[in-house]
């Protein structure tokens, strides 16, 4: 549909990509833990990110005739 702030939604959900993956290698190596930098990590996604940044999409696709 053309939503202008595509290639920075795209980076965004990239870098978040790399950040789980670095948390579950850490994890797996034995060194990672459910702790405060990985709750902090997911309740800024979570806040900001899904709140904010995915929000945008809505009255664009609306505006384009999606419901």
């Amino acid at each position: 549909h053309g939503f202008p702030a595509l290639d920075e939604q795209l980076r965004l959900h990239r870098k978040l990509e790399a950040q789980v993956v670095e948390f579950q290698k850490k994890f797996n190596e034995g060194g990672g833990k459910v702790d405060q930098e990985l709750m902090t990590f997911l309740k800024n996604w979570l806040t900001h990110h899904i709140m904010e940044e995915d929000k945008k999409y809505g009255p664009y696709l609306n505006q384009k005739g999606v419901r």
